[in-house]
């Protein structure tokens, strides 16, 4: 039986990122106490939605001032420009799966001239006079609070035939689609609390480790 091919997820700040953009692009341009909203989401008195909508509804900068402060100040991990060109050789999809935002993802993407080669899972955002509209299109009645349900691209992948390999960060936001996958790549808090329960998981260094891997799978 031949092995199912791979799909490749990955979450995006502090991940396919190497910055948290959406918290460099609130240092910049919210004219409001982002950081207080911040601590109510780790404190568990704020969902996710809740915090991502409050915040950016004090920045009234343009869209455009702040995808522009993306491309000249954010970075993606080593090795995924990389990872992403040998995704499109093989016919692989590869895709960033995000509860943020999609113009600072198209943003950093364009940058490396990738955005062709990536599909985006975002939160949809118009920034407007009166403020951010958000259309959640990966939203799930069983996981309102995060926005996007990340399993929810999982689960399209997997309905599709493919392995998942994800590549994640978050003991929180990512914890559910790594339960998931086939292969992971883990990093920071999702590495110890993978570490933890048992759960198998590759550290995260770059992704040229992630790209050794998919090379033998």
């Amino acid at each position: 039986m031949n092995t199912p091919r791979p799909a490749v997820l990955v979450d995006f700040d502090n991940t396919a990122a190497e910055e948290n953009v959406a918290e460099m692009l609130l240092d910049a341009f919210c004219q409001g106490d982002w950081r207080s909203l911040r601590e109510a989401y780790r404190a568990g008195r704020l969902t996710l939605r809740e915090y991502q909508e409050n915040a950016f509804a004090a920045v009234s900068a343009p869209q455009e001032a702040m995808a522009e402060y993306v491309r000249a100040h954010a970075h993606l991990r080593p090795g995924f420009p990389e990872l992403a060109r040998f995704c499109r050789e093989r016919n692989t999809p590869l895709a960033i799966v995000t509860n943020g935002l999609d113009f600072y993802v198209h943003a950093l993407l364009e940058r490396y001239g990738l955005l062709p080669l990536v599909e985006v899972y975002a939160v949809r955002v118009r920034f407007t006079r009166d403020g951010p509209r958000y259309t959640y299109p990966w939203s799930a009645p069983y996981c309102w609070e995060w926005g996007n349900c990340k399993c929810r691209v999982v689960d399209l992948y997997r309905q599709q035939g493919y392995r998942i390999l994800y590549v994640g960060d978050s003991q929180s936001s990512d914890l559910c689609p790594a339960s998931r996958s086939d292969i992971l790549f883990a990093h920071r808090s999702l590495l110890d609390v993978c570490r933890r329960a048992g759960i198998p998981a590759y550290p995260l260094g770059d992704f040229t480790d992630v790209l050794k891997v998919l090379q033998e799978a």
